[in-house]
This record gives structure tokens, C-alpha cells and sequence, in this order.
């Protein structure tokens, strides 16, 4: 057996490699007491799928003169088989680093599988179910295999062995060949100070972007037609027909929170998902006493998808839920976004000052309400309230200098928010 156990390089290479220290207790493991654990093989090949240090220890110490491994074979239909199998071995190794563990689940979810799959002998798997079962993040996964498709041998060896984490090896996978291996080659320092420039350049990048949306939200102006504001009377769904598909930068709303008016979220939805551009947000704040529902009703249309819960303090406003036992101090805040988020890190609370019932009965403050027109808008950009109440929001978007269309199903509320902004100005 010894001398017909076949090594493969590129099934060594789907290992990764044990630290020295650990090398150094398994050689002296063995030496004294010989290799317990049979080695696995290929029984239609005669290649080696487990048991490679083990193997290279017994060679290193002229164990091969007159020894026996001993062995076990596993009957695999293809070498597509094989690799998946080496691979799916590695879940139960405890010495695995998180950014190593993500190499192998990109590893496994990039597998083509073929006609394999009929065997029976190859089970498949998606990069989720990949991150599931080497528990790390999916956005982990995703950055292994950017590592991965570089082809770059030094980048992916280092993520291997443990010496760089995968998310920084997938910032330094943007740089150029030549430039990835001059950064590998300064060690620790030089990847730290590589990764800085990188994000410094995006974070530019993004600074850039948000400089062209206000040129764009200026030049555009469509729902508007020139005005600053436009109001609307009618119900969410009739009355959003008026508005343009892909003419809204942000909704900011504060509808009604009970039970009862939960249809009402999949309304906004879909509206949302129609009207508002590429990247554009939509801030709902919340109640909590229905929150799972309301979360669900508004993450009912494909395209919107759920990005965070910010919260709304309202220090000193105590609101007594009685159905709860519960004084409450603050209410979500649910996060959406059109497409994919591309926008800045953002604070997740904010803090609002006294709300202002004299024009509704559930008016919020315009302090509260322009912070978060500031966090999530720029100058000239449109902003759209489809439950604008008392009209707090339109006067602090119009305040800061973006433009704002308003929908209320109350015309008595339509017509106070029109004289609020009148007054204001």
C-alpha cells in the first residue's frame, strides 16, 4: 500500500495547512506512537483524500521503509466527487480559522457539478448553504471567493495558511497582480496599510457619487415639473398613481400603527417599490406592539429589501402602552432600500425633541423628523410623505433645501400642510 497511495496537488491544495506548532505535535504524535487514524483513499484511483500530513510525516521519517499504512477507501463516481468530499472533511476540523472556513464553503459552493449529481454520490450546495454549514457569514463567502477568482496563487496560499483574513484579502484582490504580491511581500504592515489606501480611495469614490446624485436630483426635477412641492388628497394606492415610477430619492412616513391598518404597509410597499429610484430609501416609522407583521407586510415586494431597524428616542415623551405594561421612550424605525444600499454608514438612533401634536394628533417634531431628511438625502433631492399628517415632514424637507411631494387621504390635513409650508417660508 505504501508505495501505490497516490498524492494529487491540487487535492493537497484543498487542505488548509496545518500551523507549525500543530505540525510540530502531530509529527511528534506520531513518532511515538505511529499514525492512529488511517488514511482515506480513492478506491477507483488509488489517491489519497484525508490523512496528507499524517502521510508526509511517516515519509519525512522513513516510516515507508517496511510500514503499512493503514488505510480506508471511499468510492467516489468522479474527481468533481472527490474534491467535494475533501472538501465537506474539513467542516469538522476545530483548528480552522473563520476566513479559512470561508474558503472552503466557496470553494464547495463554485464546484460544477455536472451529470454528477444524479449519482447520488454529490449532494450540491448554494454559497448559502455553503456559509451554513462552515457557520460563516454569507458576505464572508462572498469575499473568499472574490480571493478565490483573482487566481492569484501567493493571495490565496496566505488566506490558506491563516497568515491574512479573507475580508482583507479581498480588499487587496482589487489591486493589480503585480501590486497584490509587492503588498503580501511587506508582511503585516504593508496589508494594513494597503487595506487603508483602498477604502480611503472607495470612501472618495463614494464622496464623488453623492456629489453626482445631488447634480442628477437638480437636473431631474420630473415629479415636480419645477415646483418645490406638490401635494396630493386620496387614498395611498390612488393617489400614488400621480407619481412617476423611479422619481422619488426617499419616502419618510409615519403612518398609522394598529393592527387594522397593517394592509396599509403592503400598500406602501408597493408603492415604494415602483416610485422610488434605483438606491432610494424608505424610513417607516413604527409601533411595536405589531412589529413582526409590520415588518413583513412591508418587505412583501420584491425589489424592497429590509436593511436595518434605526431608533427613534423621544426623551421625556413617555408613552403609556397599556395593553403591554410598557412606558415607552422611542419606536423603530424600519429601513428599506430599492435595489442595493450603496449609500454612507450611518448613526442608528436618533434622538428627537418635543413632538408637535398642534397640527396632528400623531405629529412628529421637525427636528426629528429633518434628521433623518439630512442622514438619508441630499440638497434637491425628492422626498415623499404618502401619511403626511400635520406636514412635519415637508417643511423640514423643504427647509433643507429638497423637494417634496405629500400624500393624505384627510384633505382637512392636506390643506393645513399647505399653509404650514406657506407660514414657514
Amino acid at each position: 500500500m505504501k508505495n501505490s497511495i497516490k498524492i494529487d496537488k491540487e487535492f493537497r491544495a484543498l487542505i488548509p495547512p496545518l500551523r507549525p506548532g500543530e505540525l510540530a505535535i502531530l509529527a511528534a504524535n506520531i513518532v511515538a506512537d505511529g499514525i492512529r487514524d488511517p488514511l482515506v483513499i480513492w478506491k477507483e484511483t488509488g489517491t489519497l483524500l484525508d490523512g496528507h500530513n499524517r502521510h508526509d510525516i511517516a515519509k519525512q521519517n522513513d516510516f515507508s521503509v517496511g510500514f503499512e499504512f493503514n488505510t480506508v477507501e471511499v468510492s467516489l463516481p468522479s474527481r468533481t466527487a472527490a474534491i467535494e468530499w475533501i472538501i465537506r472533511n474539513q467542516v469538522g476540523r476545530r483548528n480552522l480559522s473563520e476566513s479559512q472556513r470561508a474558503m472552503c464553503a466557496a470553494r464547495l459552493a463554485d464546484i460544477e457539478h455536472g451529470g454528477d449529481r444524479s449519482s447520488g454520490k454529490i449532494a450540491g450546495c448554494s454559497q448559502a448553504e455553503a456559509a451554513a454549514l462552515f457557520n460563516v457569514a454569507e458576505r464572508t463567502v462572498r469575499s473568499a471567493k472574490a480571493v478565490l477568482a483573482t487566481g492569484s496563487a501567493a493571495l490565496i496560499r496566505a488566506v490558506d495558511a491563516d497568515e491574512i483574513a479573507v475580508s482583507a484579502a479581498a480588499e487587496i484582490a482589487t489591486l493589480p497582480k503585480g501590486d497584490q504580491e509587492d503588498v503580501l511581500k511587506k508582511g503585516k504592515a504593508g496589508i494594513s496599510a494597503a487595506n487603508k489606501e483602498i477604502k480611503r480611495k472607495k470612501a472618495k469614490g463614494r464622496k464623488a457619487k453623492r456629489a453626482k446624485q445631488k447634480a442628477d436630483a437638480v437636473a431631474k426635477n420630473h415629479p415636480l415639473a419645477g415646483e418645490s412641492f406638490r401635494l396630493f388628497v386620496g387614498d395611498i394606492a390612488k393617489a400614488g398613481k400621480q407619481i412617476a415610477d423611479d422619481s422619488i430619492d426617499a419616502i419618510i412616513t409615519d403612518p398609522p400603527y394598529g393592527e387594522e391598518h397593517l394592509p396599509v404597509y403592503e400598500k406602501l410597499a408597493t408603492l415604494a417599490s415602483r416610485v422610488l429610484v434605483n438606491g432610494g430609501h424608505c424610513l417607516v416609522m413604527v409601533g411595536q406592539a405589531n412589529l413582526p407583521a409590520t415588518i413583513a407586510a412591508l418587505c412583501s415586494c420584491k425589489g424592497l429589501t429590509y436593511q436595518w431597524m434605526l431608533a427613534y428616542l423621544t426623551p421625556g415623551q413617555s408613552t403609556q402602552v397599556f395593553g403591554r405594561k410598557v412606558k415607552s421612550n422611542w419606536k423603530p424605525i424600519i429601513w428599506l432600500v430599492k435595489g442595493k444600499n450603496t449609500w454612507e454608514h450611518v448613526e442608528d438612533s436618533i434622538s428627537s425633541d418635543k413632538n408637535d401634536k398642534r397640527f396632528h394628533e400623531w405629529g412628529q417634531s421637525v427636528g426629528g423628523v429633518a434628521q433623518i431628511i439630512e442622514r438619508f438625502t441630499v440638497v434637491k433631492s425628492t422626498v415623499l410623505d404618502p401619511f403626511v399628517g400635520g406636514g412635519s415632514t415637508a417643511v423640514a424637507a423643504l427647509q433643507l433645501d429638497r423637494l417634496f411631494v405629500g400624500i393624505d387621504i384627510d384633505e382637512a390635513s392636506i390643506q393645513e400642510t399647505a399653509k404650514r409650508i406657506e407660514e414657514s417660508r
